[in-house]
């Protein structure tokens, strides 16, 4: 069992204001070089492929999961925060707000990061992509259609809009995007 340091949050003071930047500002994002991500699966995904997480959020006033229980436990992070349901209720992008969220590092754009093992490899190249669910589908494709990578280029949305992420339903966290300018 990992022991994280657990920080309180009961008002909207600059940490949970670090967390609402991260999930709506994209050039924040990138300046912090950290994501917003929400979701049992993509949760599971980005701790399975060994995404470096800096930070996990939940809430003190309910009753967690086994799941949840485990993964806060279990996972090593710099911070894990608890906020009260309204502050959590806040920052999650669901209907019925999820019981975890995580604050996850950005991997670098390098090329090395698609492995190219095929003997005839197959790589997608997007010019700007412009809608942030269409990113995530397209992600999802590529890996489903045996892509070894997609690199998106120009001035496209922004591939760590958790938009992008929900859509990818976890794929993200284990097919190779890479961001180039041109």
């Amino acid at each position: 069992m990992i022991k994280n340091r657990v920080v309180k949050i009961s008002k909207e003071d600059n940490d949970f204001q670090h967390f609402e930047v991260i999930k709506r500002n994209r050039n924040k994002r990138h300046k912090h070089k950290e994501f917003f991500v929400e979701g049992v699966r993509n949760i599971n995904e980005a701790i399975r492929n060994k995404w470096e997480i800096s930070s996990f959020i939940y809430s003190g006033e309910n009753e967690l999961s086994g799941w949840a229980k485990s993964i806060l436990s279990n996972v090593k992070v710099s911070f894990q925060y608890e906020l009260p349901n309204h502050l959590m209720d806040k920052l999650s992008r669901k209907m019925d707000t999820s019981e975890l969220l995580a604050i996850v590092k950005m991997k670098t754009n390098d090329l090395s990061r698609i492995k190219l093992t095929k003997k005839n490899p197959l790589i997608v190249v997007m010019d700007r992509p412009s809608n942030k669910g269409n990113l995530g589908t397209l992600i999802r494709s590529c890996d489903a259609l045996g892509a070894n990578g997609l690199i998106i280029t120009g001035h496209a949305v922004d591939l760590y809009d958790p938009e992008t992420i929900a859509s990818s339903v976890g794929t993200f966290f284990s097919f190779p995007v890479i961001n180039l300018p041109s």
